[in-house]
């Protein structure tokens, strides 16, 4: 905007100081000019050129991709990544969350963000991540990141993970198969469960 209005007017050899102020929305170079119309009749119309620069935040995370290691079913597996900001202005994160392949909300990975957050320049936070597998195979979603950083407001990061192959328990021992009528019989029962998990067995019928 300027400080000219229509109808001003300059005596004879004088002057006239004008304002012009730059006033952006958000961060970027701008470029624009200022068209002066008077009554000169050698210089009806001037042009002014005008470029104008903002600082602006810019974000970048690191890692950009979480491979969590292999967790059993209903277990969880948190890993953290990094969120800067590199740029010389204030960065808003807005969202933080995580979509599948369908571009849903999921509910396998989740994140410990609660936002929105702030970011002063050259400042970063920390972002939790966890895996919780409640099925036998393996998982590709995205970990969404909105804010208002200057050329990549949103970052897609890829999130994988795999359940553990977990194996049933087996029993070892074999029961002696000859009887004697009338006289007790007995089978101690042994088992073992190779990923090392407790568990319990039971007779169910004899």
């Amino acid at each position: 905007s300027t400080t000219m209005s229509v109808g001003d007017t300059v005596a004879a050899g004088g002057n006239r100081t004008f304002q012009v102020t730059f006033a952006p929305p958000n961060g970027g170079t701008f470029i624009d000019s200022l068209i002066i119309e008077t009554n000169d009749p050698n210089n009806p119309s001037m042009i002014q050129y005008l470029v104008g620069v903002k600082e602006a935040p810019e974000i970048d995370v690191s890692p950009m991709t979480l491979t969590f290691a292999d967790t059993t079913v209903g277990a969880t597996h948190v890993l953290s990544l990094t969120v800067h900001n590199t740029g010389a202005d204030t960065l808003t994160l807005d969202s933080v969350f995580v979509v599948n392949s369908l571009n849903v909300t999921d509910s396998v990975f989740y994140s410990n963000w609660g936002g929105p957050d702030t970011l002063a320049a050259d400042s970063s936070m920390t972002v939790q991540v966890t895996f919780k597998p409640n099925e036998n195979h393996g998982e590709e979603d995205t970990l969404r990141v909105l804010s208002n950083a200057l050329g990549n407001p949103t970052l897609s990061l890829p999130l994988l993970g795999n359940p553990s192959s977990n194996l049933y328990p087996v029993i070892v021992s074999q029961p002696d198969t000859a009887a004697t009528q009338g006289m007790l019989w007995s089978y101690a029962a042994n088992a073992t469960d190779t990923d090392g998990d407790s568990f319990l067995y039971t007779l169910i019928s004899a």
